[in-house]
């Protein structure tokens, strides 16, 4: 599948429409557990080949540079096992994809370059993903497809059945991240199908060192600069679900909210046209059924379970350490430090914006960052030294 399957190719071309329809009928439908054999026997105006909408980590793009002709070879295999009058390969843009251009013009087939898919114009046409194009050029060619997934970065090919942990460090995980959905490091041990990877082909460890809310609301506003604002829901929903991921981090959400994010999620999954969506819907419900207790500790604990985000910090100076430099009050860009020369620094916690960068600049080490109650500090300036507990 990352090799360019040229042989294929021939197949595709040769090969009576009933054998080719028997040959590629077991070919996975990538993202769903169906195979292609479920929607060969339907009539469609064109075969179309494209990335999903949600692909908001690029790699499957990769099987262009390293699979051109296998491409090319599944669309026209598939035109022709469907008597599709017509074929179509949609690119998210011209540069970089040259070898690919070229294989499509050699087989004459038209190509289109859009950065966002419209499937509603679709509706009539059979539009699959590339990555089951390049497994019905592999079975054409007589390999078993694999599936592929792009780990750390880099497309590499899952048997099916072969755990997804073999492609996986197991240590220091929260969290496992397969497209937009979020799972528990048990997935690890689960057979690789192509239904992990509806939302999309990237595995992505999550460490425990990370907050998993951090994590969701980045990949939800990765998916909402996707997204075309056609769909009311769709746009409606990715703004909630950013806007509720936001107000955790920031201390400033409640539980109805979760409730409500439930609501949103469970129905945009079914409700949305297009993969952005739905990618977006999977990554809210996954968050909130499998960390739902990181969640209630963000907004009834006041605490951030990784002490990543920065609402729930607070920053205090340390009185036994404090030499009274004043070089912490020079760095405060909101001016809530007070102190003098020889006087231990006193931090305004209402005015602290928490921005950190006065415990950058303490050459003692005395400002302190904790999630916790604040211990006993000087109420009034004091000399060093002078303090005592």
């Amino acid at each position: 599948m990352l090799g360019d399957n040229t042989a294929a190719l021939e197949s595709a071309l040769s090969l009576p429409a009933e054998t080719l329809r028997e040959k590629i009928s077991s070919a996975y439908l990538y993202g769903a557990e169906a195979t292609l054999g479920s929607v060969l026997g339907g009539r469609c105006r064109a075969v179309v080949g494209a990335l999903p909408n949600a692909d908001a980590d690029g790699a499957p793009a990769t099987l262009a540079s390293l699979n051109p002709h296998g491409l090319i070879a599944g669309l026209l295999a598939v035109k022709r096992a469907c008597g599709a009058p017509e074929a179509l390969l949609v690119l998210p843009r011209e540069e970089g994809f040259a070898p690919l251009l070229q294989a499509a013009a050699q087989a004459d087939i038209p190509v289109e370059v859009r950065d966002f898919l419209d499937v509603r114009a679709h509706k009539d046409d059979l539009v699959l993903h590339w990555a089951t194009l390049a497994a019905v050029s592999d079975i054409l060619a007589g390999n078993p497809p694999e599936i592929p997934a792009a780990v750390g970065g880099r497309l590499v090919e899952i048997a099916p059945g072969k755990a997804i942990g073999s492609n996986l460090p197991a240590e220091n995980l929260k969290a496992v991240r397969i497209g937009s959905t979020f799972y528990t490091p048990a997935v690890l041990g689960e057979p690789a199908r192509p239904g992990l990877f509806a939302t999309g082909s990237a595995i992505e460890p999550v460490s425990n060192d990370a907050c998993i809310v951090q994590a969701a609301f980045e990949q939800v506003m990765k998916l909402r600069q996707k997204c075309c604002g056609k769909c009311v829901l769709c746009r409606e929903g990715l703004f909630q679900f950013g806007e509720i991921f936001r107000g955790v981090t920031e201390a400033k959400s409640a539980l109805s909210e979760l409730a409500l994010a439930g609501e949103i999620g469970a129905a945009l999954i079914d409700a949305a046209v297009c993969s952005v969506g739905k990618a977006a819907s999977s990554c809210m419900l996954s968050v909130l059924e499998g960390f739902g207790e990181e969640l209630k500790s963000h907004i009834q604990g006041k605490k951030c379970p990784s002490g990543r985000c920065q609402a729930f910090a607070r920053y205090y100076v340390n009185p036994m350490k404090c030499r009274g430099c004043g070089v912490c009050i020079e760095a405060c860009p909101e001016n809530c430090i007070e102190g003098a020369p020889g006087y231990i620094s006193m931090i305004d916690d209402a005015a602290c914006t928490k921005c950190g960068k006065c415990a950058e600049v303490c050459p003692e080490g005395a400002i302190a960052r904790t999630q916790n109650r604040i211990p006993n500090l000087p109420r009034r300036l004091t000399k060093v030294g002078r303090f005592r507990r």
